[in-house]
Formats: structure tokens, C-alpha cells, sequence
């Protein structure tokens, strides 16, 4: 989880858990992931170093493969 994600999870629990808010949590969560494994993407098909893509994103080395297979590369 990157520090973004740890201190938006911080704020959204510091101002209580209704079922809105935390529909409206998962909801930005998922669209930041969208958002990351877009850019990610994006970098690969550009050959950028997959060092450079992990320290950038925090995005597993695992993970990172999977999308590899995802766009064939």
C-alpha cells in the first residue's frame, strides 16, 4: 500500500465508517489502481526499467509480471 493509500485510509477512518463512506473508500480505491495500472502500462510499453517502474508505483515485482503477461510483453 503506498503512503498515499495508508493516508487516505487514515483520514476516511478518523471521520467515522458509514456505509456512504466506506462505499465512497472502496470506490476512490479502485480508481486509484485504475489509475496506477494505466500509468504502469503506460511505462512498459515505453520499455521503462521495471526497477524504475517498482520504485515509482510500489507496485509488487509479482504484480508487475502479471501485467507484463496482460499487455504481452
Amino acid at each position: 500500500m503506498s503512503n498515499f493509500e495508508k493516508a487516505f485510509k487514515k483520514i476516511v477512518e478518523e471521520n467515522g465508517n458509514t456505509r456512504e463512506k466506506k462505499g465512497m473508500q472502496r470506490g476512490i480505491q479502485r480508481g486509484i489502481q485504475q489509475g496506477i495500472r494505466k500509468t504502469i502500462k503506460g511505462f512498459l510499453l515505453q520499455n521503462v526499467d521495471d526497477e524504475i517502474i517498482i520504485n515509482a508505483t510500489g507496485i509488487s515485482r509479482k504484480e508487475l509480471e502479471q501485467l507484463k503477461l496482460e499487455i504481452g510483453k
